[in-house]
Parts: structure tokens; sequence; C-alpha cells
């Protein structure tokens, strides 16, 4: 895994596919395994459902450093149009963790305390200060006022705050915090996002791609372990979705790994949907995400197909060769004892049939019977033990030989059930 790791162009990214792994690993390992400027949490806070485990929190500390301009636009539209981003956006965590500290806030709390500029220059900076909630905290917005005192208190800047909720249940004051003491009052509120309360139809109409992992997140709520085979729908829906949007390839392929990672899936369906994404014809074999990505990305694919798989993908398509080789070598064999036994059966048949027509022309040769007596004899109908007699008188034919002229016969009067067999035109067997 290690040397999987190493070898992705985008360890940072690439981190995310190693949550299954990451969580089971010791301290020590992780700290060899992961680049301590984009490790996760010791402790992350997971989600788990099943046997399924989402990490809320080391997806969403990634994505937002990852499409931070996305991000903005999509939250908060107003301050995005006045940031300037020719001057890149200051990621104060280690700052921020000396908070953490002064507060006794947790690890697993997930926050961001982000410096960008303005395009006006009229001030020094703004602070924005990020917190995902993907658990239920009745005195978050205690919390939030706490942040905003400490950052102000140590940055003298101006500070907006926003509070995102992943999951259903939020707290009464989810985006405010008030006091009211003897005739003193305090309003803070801040911006605040459920994503529970978000409809699906908006966010697919959205041209900014941060929504496609918004709905991904709305999908992962709409389906417990009961839908799971519904969320398999859902995340193809979202990969099919992302290669509509106007944005570059790289970008996409990106929001795509956060997408795949959050849906999480149990290993036989999300086994099914790489099938379905990465097998998927169109004109010609090829691998669509593959296809997508540049040169340089290769490897990357390489390394994402690996740790979401298990094995590299020049092995995974052998075996799928191998496979559907061996089904259809398989089938063929069925299909040709099928065809002999039906054959064997067939010529049971034959044998049964030319047997009786022997009998009924030795009753007819030897004991010169009637045709109405040999019919009662071998309860065959009238008609067809004249058609045999015919037969037999006209060229001396054998039992072989009458045998298909007596199945055109019965076949003829299926057709027409009043068929006279001393008129009946026949075809001479070849």
């Amino acid at each position: 895994m290690k040397k999987i790791f190493e070898s992705c162009p985008n360890q940072g990214i690439f981190a995310l596919f190693l949550n299954k792994h990451y969580l089971k690993m010791p301290k020590h390992t992780k700290k060899k395994l992961l680049d301590p400027a984009v490790s996760l949490d010791d402790t992350p806070q997971t989600t788990e459902t099943d046997e399924l485990i989402i990490d809320y929190d080391g997806i969403w500390k990634l994505i937002i450093e990852e499409f931070f301009p996305e991000f903005m636009e999509f939250f908060l539209p107003k301050l995005f149009a006045d940031i300037d981003f020719t001057q890149p956006p200051e990621f104060l965590d280690k700052e921020l963790l000396a908070i953490h500290k002064e507060l006794k806030i947790p690890k697993q709390v997930v926050d961001k305390l982000v410096k960008v500029k303005l395009k006006d220059g009229t001030i020094k900076g703004v602070l924005i200060h990020i917190e995902i909630q993907a658990r239920f905290e009745l005195e978050f917005s205690t919390r939030m006022f706490l942040y905003k005192a400490f950052i102000f208190a140590k940055y003298g800047l101006p500070i907006t705050a926003l509070a995102v909720y992943p999951v259903g249940r939020t707290p009464k004051k989810f985006d405010y915090y008030e006091e009211d003491f003897y005739g003193t009052t305090l309003m803070y509120r801040f911006n605040a996002y459920k994503i529970a309360k978000q409809k699906a139809s908006d966010l697919i109409q959205s041209d900014n791609i941060f929504a496609l992992f918004v709905l991904a997140h709305l999908y992962v709520l709409k389906t417990t372990p009961k839908l799971y085979d519904k969320r398999v729908d859902f995340k193809e829906k979202l990969f099919e979705l992302a290669r509509e949007k106007n944005v570059p390839k790289e970008k996409i392929d990106r929001m795509l790994i956060f997408v795949n990672e959050i849906l999480a899936l149990p290993i036989d369906l999300q086994t099914t949907f790489m099938e379905k994404m990465i097998l998927k014809k169109s004109g010609r074999a090829r691998l669509p995400i593959e296809d997508r990505l540049e040169q340089s990305q290769k490897d990357f694919f390489k390394a994402f197909f690996t740790a979401e798989m298990g094995i590299e993908p020049e092995a995974y398509f052998a075996q799928q060769k191998q496979k559907l080789e061996a089904a259809a070598q398989a089938a063929a064999q069925a299909a040709a004892q099928a065809a002999a036994q039906a054959a064997a059966q067939k010529q049971v048949e034959i044998d049964k049939a030319v047997n009786q027509i022997y009998i009924t022309i030795q009753m007819h040769r030897q004991l010169d019977l009637e045709a109405t007596k040999v019919a009662l004899i071998m309860n065959m109908p009238v008609d067809e033990i004249r058609l045999i007699f015919k037969c037999y008188q006209q060229k001396n034919r054998t039992a072989e030989q009458i045998q298909p002229i007596l199945q055109q016969f019965i076949a003829a009067k299926k057709r027409n059930a009043d068929i006279d067999p001393m008129t009946w035109q026949y075809s001479e067997p070849k």
C-alpha cells in the first residue's frame, strides 16, 4: 500500500482512498504512511452503518482546501465575489489548533480558519471560520461564539463564520448564539447550511462543481443500509452528471474522487459500480475515467483503482477476461451436451416410430389385416395406418423410409384436419 501511495502524483488526495486501511492502522504506521502536511487526525470522526465507515472529517478537511474557490462560491457567494484570488488563501490550521487547546476542543472537530484578501484592498484581510458539524452538539452555538471571541482577540480582523451540517439532526440554535442577562443582551448570528434540507433538483441544476459533493452527501442521507442498491444508482447518476458540467477534466476527475469516497458502498456493490463505470463501452472498449485523465495522471488512476478494488487494473481485467472465457466455455459445453441429449431423445422417438411402422407393415403383409383393425391394435389413427399401407404398396418402402413421410403427414394434419392420406401429396425424403 505504501508503494502505491508513494507512486501517486497527488498524495494528499490519494490519502482519502486509504481511509478503509488507514483507520485500522496503528499510529506509528499512519505517521510513516501519510505526509504530515495532509495527514488525517489519528482519531477521525466516522459514521458507521453495518460494515461501512465514512470519514466525514478527513474528506471535508481535504476538499475545502482542494476546492476552496468553488466552496466559497457555493456557500458564501457574496464574499466570493469580493475575494482577490490572485493572492492565495492562507489556511491557519496551526493557529486554530492553539485555540482548540485553549478552549479544550476535541481533535475530532472539523473546522478551518482561512485568511483571504479582498479586491478593493481597503482592509488587511478577512478571516473565514468554517465548521463542518457532522455530529449533534447541543451547545454548538456557544462554541461558535467562543471561537469568534478568541479569533477576534488574536487577529483583530473582520470575521465571517459558516456552519455546514452534513447530518440530519441539528441543535435548535443552529445559526445563532444569544444572551440576555439583566438588561445586557448579545446576539451572534452566523451563516448556516443544512444539507438535509436541500432539494436534489436545485443541486443538479447548479453550475458549481461543489454542488456535486453536496448532492452526494444528500444521497448518503437518503440511503440507509437497506437502500444501498439505490446508492449505486445515485453514484452512477452523479458520475454521469459530472461529465456534463462545463468544467476542466482534471477538476471533474478530482471531484469524483471525493464523491466516490463519500458515497461509500459495501465491497460487492462497489465492485459492481466500478465495473459499470470503468468497463462501460462507448463505441470501443476503453476505460472512461482513465481516458479522461491527462497522461501525467495515469499513475494516479492506477493507484485509485488499486486502492478501491484491492488489485491493479491490469490484473483485474485479466481476471475478468479469464472468468468470461471460462463462462463462455462452460456455456458452450452445456449447449453441446444439451444438443446431444436432444438428438439422442429424438433418435429414440424415431426408433420407436420406425418400430411401430414395421409392425404395422407386418400385420398388413403377413396377416392381411384391414387398416381399421390394425389401428385398434396399434392404438394409432386410421388415416396414418392407411398412409403406411399406401407408402409400402407403391414402392415397397421400408419402415425407415416411411417414417419421415408419416412425420410430414402428421404435421400436415395439424394445419388441415380433413386431409385425405390417399390423395395427399408428400415430399420424397432425401
